[in-house]
């Protein structure tokens, strides 16, 4: 083989190898991302009280946000004609029930008009922790600017944290983060 051809070989091997070391160097950085994936919320500074919105239950008790307890609330807004709110109810449900030994209360505000049509949504049987707004102004008090949102709300009863929108309460990311708020 020639000195050019040699050289040629050489230099296509090299560029070979930086590829591979490239590629192998992007899937450990995607590798890392995806463990480390952090839940996405905002943070509240903590010193405004959570208002005291009136709610109801399936059978037509109500009850204030405050006198709901747990050692970490969240009071989550949605409705069942909100095709995000839907998608995402599953998984909440499922997480807050979880958690819920560990102290977590999921309160699931329905911003929907009547019992009538959040029952025909659950088939029949409402879960435990879905109530309904008595006045329809509660998600103002809370600014809701779209639904869903959620609201992290520790025992001292001061907002720390918001969730705009919806997420995949079932993911490694959220649960760590609640489990974290938990502590």
């Amino acid at each position: 083989m020639s000195n050019r051809r040699r050289r040629i070989a050489i230099g296509v091997a090299a560029v070979a190898l930086l590829q591979i070391a490239a590629i192998a160097l992007y899937l450990r950085v995607e590798d890392d991302r995806g463990a480390k994936e952090t839940f996405r919320f905002e943070k509240l500074r903590g010193d405004v009280l959570a208002p005291n919105i009136l709610l109801e239950r399936p059978d037509g008790t109500r009850v204030s946000l405050h006198a709901i307890g747990g050692n970490l609330r969240l009071v989550h807004f949605w409705a069942t004609w909100c095709p995000p709110c839907v998608e995402e109810l599953p998984g909440l449900l499922a997480t807050s029930d979880e958690l819920a030994g560990d102290g977590l209360t999921l309160i699931a505000v329905s911003m929907d008009e009547n019992w009538d049509v959040i029952r025909s949504f659950f088939a029949g049987d409402v879960p435990r922790n879905i109530y309904r707004a008595v006045h329809r102004e509660a998600y103002k008090k809370f600014d809701v600017a779209t639904l869903p949102d959620s609201y992290l709300v520790p025992s001292n009863g001061r907002l720390r944290a918001r969730y705009g929108g919806a997420r995949d309460w079932r993911s490694h990311g959220a649960k760590e983060h609640l489990r974290n708020a938990l502590r």
